[in-house]
């Protein structure tokens, strides 16, 4: 099922026929009134002018998040919102936060003039929950897992409805493939990557999957994708396969940049392991001396954030080793870890749940459990750690920091519910209250739960509680829009696709 929010401009449909007339052009627009039509419950948001000019051809694709329909929120669609301007050049986002370094950073704006766009769609996913972030390829073609442990995939397709005359698009989002690789037993809450370089059609790409103790990749660059191959990480252990524990967990894989090689880490109980596999067909690349446990204290460990790619080749993940957090190093060709720096470890019963995002000079800064960010040089070695800056909040826990191109830092927290924007030194240049009551002065509520979104002209895109999202201008922690798209907090990550549409879960 796709149901439909209308997003209408001020003006009507004579306001839309004449954007349709003049979409290609170059358009200056006034301050328009922009009402999103939620069921029978209409939110304005006034949006500054704005010249756009679209590129002659870009492909589409949208993010994940969740949906309302009848004006009720449930934790089981695709919310698009056409909320932005469209920038030539840049590539879509193929993993979590976009890439390796984990660091939030879109290559895409929202649009920005509803009026241009006036609808976008709510596509219903048969009931599943959706907590993983979507990815778009290069085709415009978008990946994404649901809690029912179905994979999805998603395309524009040519509209077939005759009655939407008025709209000034000819396609419409669509499932185009849905495949219940995992069984509902596994939720899938890790961000699928995709893969590029393995073949030699530039246009052929590969999408790898991870749920609990299963790796699946396929063929997403077909009309049908179809399966290359599975895994079972049980078949890797090491001794008896009953002892194996990996049900849920499975971090987000990480891809080397040639595509040659991916990376994840699992165990939700003290038995974790981190692998690296062949994307070819998920062998073990042997010579990796993680396979399958880190080290002789591995009864011990549990890893507890997704891998991210140091620009040195070095891997960096946090886990639990004996009830504490600690920051492990691992080089990515042979996985030996570094220990040239020391072992920095948190205190018993502080963890590390959040990923590392990677700073443009190659440190790090990873969020705990008490609400600290910490960070670490270029070289591994531990920096420092500022008090109160993360969220401490269950669903905030595993909202990673966004780092900007010249290194400035943002960062969402859960009690007060503020959006932060640091030097790379962490000291703090604004904050902004993230309160669901639109234009409410009293800083309460839920938490800031996704991880924040930095986009080329500017703007922090984030989701919250009471089912917000809210974009924030980076230079003077301005609001520029809100949309209410539902009653709960949002907790995936928002992407910005290539034609400026947001998805958000």
């Amino acid at each position: 099922e796709i149901q439909t929010l209308l997003l209408q401009g001020k003006g009507g449909l004579w306001w839309r026929m004449v954007c349709k007339g003049l979409l290609w052009g170059k358009l200056l627009f006034q301050r328009s009134r922009v009402r999103l039509q939620r069921g029978h419950e209409p939110l304005y948001h006034s949006i500054p002018s704005q010249t756009v000019t679209p590129p002659p051809s870009i492909r589409a694709g949208p993010s994940r998040g969740r949906g309302c329909a009848g004006g009720m929120m449930r934790d089981t669609a695709i919310v698009l919102l056409a909320v932005g301007a469209l920038l030539p050049g840049g590539y879509p986002c193929p993993a979590w936060r976009c890439g390796g370094s984990h660091n939030g950073t879109s290559f895409y704006d929202p649009k920005s003039d509803l009026s241009l766009y006036p609808y976008s769609n709510v596509l219903q996913v048969d009931g599943a929950g959706i907590s993983s972030s979507a990815v778009q390829a290069n085709d415009g073609t978008v990946f994404v897992g649901g809690h029912d442990g179905y994979i999805r995939v998603f395309r524009k397709q040519q509209a077939t409805s005759s009655t939407d005359f008025w709209r000034t698009e000819t396609t419409a989002w669509a499932e185009l493939y849905k495949s219940p690789e995992f069984g509902s037993s596994c939720q899938i809450l890790s961000t699928p990557t995709i893969l590029y370089g393995t073949s030699s059609d530039p246009s052929v790409y590969t999408v790898v999957f991870s749920c609990g103790r299963r790796v699946v990749a396929i063929d997403g660059s077909k009309n049908t994708p179809t399966k290359l191959w599975t895994i079972d990480l049980c078949d890797y252990f090491v001794g008896a396969l009953e002892n194996c524990e990996w049900q849920s967990g499975t971090s987000s894989p990480v891809a080397t940049t040639t595509g040659d090689v991916i990376y994840l880490c699992v165990g939700p109980s003290n038995r974790g392991a981190c692998f690296a596999l062949k994307s070819a067909d998920g062998s073990l690349l042997t010579s990796w001396a993680q396979n399958p446990f880190p080290s002789s204290d591995s009864s011990n460990m549990m890893f507890t954030s997704s891998p991210a790619l140091l620009p040195t080749g070095t891997l960096a993940v946090g886990a639990n080793l004996g009830g504490a957090g600690v920051m492990l190093f691992l080089d990515s060709l042979t996985g030996l870890r570094d220990f040239s720096k020391g072992e920095f470890k948190l205190q018993n019963g502080v963890l590390f749940t959040s990923s590392p995002a990677v700073l443009p000079d190659g440190s790090l800064v990873i969020c705990s459990t008490d609400g600290q960010l910490h960070k670490f040089k270029p070289d591994n070695e531990y920096e420092w750690s500022k008090p109160d800056l993360c969220g401490t909040s269950p669903s905030s826990l595993q909202a990673s920091p966004a780092v900007t191109p010249t290194g400035d830092l943002i960062v969402s927290s859960s009690s007060p519910p503020l959006l932060r924007r640091l030097t790379a030194s962490g000291v703090e240049v604004w904050s902004f209250c993230a309160n669901p009551e639109y234009a409410s002065g009293d800083c309460t509520g839920g938490p800031v739960a996704s991880s924040p979104v930095y986009t080329p002209s500017g703007q922090v895109v984030a989701g919250g509680a009471g089912g917000v999202v809210f974009s924030v201008a980076f230079d003077t922690s301005i609001e520029t829009w809100r949309y209410h798209v539902g009653d709960s907090s949002l907790v995936s990550t928002p992407l910005i696709a290539s034609d400026g549409v947001v998805l958000v879960g």
